[in-house]
């Protein structure tokens, strides 16, 4: 008996090792990834760790519990490997609460925002969905103003808007919750040959407006020129080539462009960028506390101009340089071959980096595969 003890201690010794250093291992791997994938100071770094640690849990149980059911003798829990587990969750737990309650934060990425948001911890929310379409004229310009929610606007092959909303509704029941729902009601309309995507949100008093929280999934022409001003959540633009304006504040802002013109501007967020195709006039982004990510493509020929206060300045573009000029100001100069298009940066606690539009950037790629 005692031999055949000796024996499965001896078989348990490997696995134990592993299980045990799984954790360090594990948030070390995932830091380096993290941070050279995406080096945006310890802000965009722990925002990172915000949304992907729950993956270090679900790892684990993929590998060792569901391991343990064939290892023979049996593998144990061990305190040392639970008391890592948990301490992962409430660390995890609190970090997360920590970056929704402050979308964008002071120095350490910690603490809460200008704007306390307690919708998602106050009340119960009922989810409500819609859809509308109308018709359109070839090249029509389309304007889309939200109050508070996010947005997410796609070019398409067609001619014709398609809106679909998802309507979150903090209430005491389902029967409260669809008569709230009501009172909001979302509209396409025309202006002056301009095609408008709103709600009458902003006409609704203090009280009755916080209990709603919207989300709006928009498939436009993809010759539109394109306006989006919302009030405050994120923003998504991608497909298109004429001019666009995008404006945000209190979220993430991402753009995905074939070309053209654009005017970015998000206020506690960060912004992500990418020209598939030549940029062509003014391409002018203005970020106010929150990381800058501006992808070009390597072929195409731009002048570069900018200043960013109480930042930092990376290029992986070549002749485009920054300069400090005065305190904490870097003034930012440089050109990439025949300048057919121009771009204007301007940044406060910011970190900017110009990058070529192809360069594989890890904590983009798992956050939009992991968000849809």
């Amino acid at each position: 008996m005692k031999e055949r003890t000796r024996a499965g201690r001896a078989a348990r010794r490997p696995a134990d090792l592993w299980r045990t250093l799984y954790w360090p291992a594990g948030l070390a791997t995932g830091s380096l990834l993290l941070w050279f994938g995406d080096p945006g100071g310890p802000a965009s770094f722990l925002g990172s760790w915000a949304l992907l640690w729950p993956w270090l849990i679900a790892g684990w149980w993929a590998i060792f519990p569901v391991a343990s059911l064939f290892a023979k003798p049996r593998l144990r829990f061990m305190p040392v490997e639970t008391g890592c587990m948990v301490t992962i969750a409430l660390a995890g737990t609190l970090l997360t609460g920590v970056t929704h309650l402050a979308p964008r934060s002071a120095p350490m990425g910690v603490g809460f925002g200008h704007d306390l948001d307690l919708f998602d911890l106050l009340g119960e929310s009922f989810i409500l969905r819609d859809r509308l379409e109308r018709e359109i004229p070839p090249g029509s310009p389309v304007e889309v103003r939200n109050v508070y929610g996010s947005v997410r606007v796609v070019a398409s092959g067609g001619s014709r808007i398609v809106l679909g909303t998802e309507t979150r509704v903090r209430a005491a029941g389902s029967g409260q919750a669809v008569e709230l729902a009501s009172g909001l009601s979302f509209r396409i309309e025309e202006r002056d040959g301009v095609y408008l995507v709103r709600s009458n949100h902003d006409t609704m008093s203090g009280t009755a407006a916080r209990r709603f929280r919207t989300r709006l999934s928009l498939e436009v022409p993809a010759e539109s020129a394109i306006l989006v001003d919302n009030r405050r959540g994120w923003v998504e633009v991608s497909g298109f080539a004429g001019p666009q304006t995008v404006r945000t504040r209190d979220g993430r802002l991402a753009v995905r462009a074939a070309g053209g013109s654009l005017e970015a501007s998000v206020s506690r967020g960060d912004a992500r960028i990418v020209f598939e195709g030549a940029p062509e006039g003014l391409v002018s982004v203005a970020v106010e506390d929150g990381d800058l990510r501006l992808a070009l493509p390597a072929d195409s020929g731009f002048s570069v101009s900018g200043e960013i206060r109480s930042g930092s300045f990376d290029s992986s573009l070549g002749a485009i340089t920054a300069n400090r000029a005065e305190g904490d100001l870097l003034v930012v100069t440089g050109r990439v071959g025949d300048a057919a298009g121009e771009v204007r940066i301007e940044a406060a606690q910011a970190d900017v980096r110009l990058s070529r539009t192809g360069r594989w950037m890890l904590a983009d790629w798992l956050r939009r595969w992991l968000t849809g």
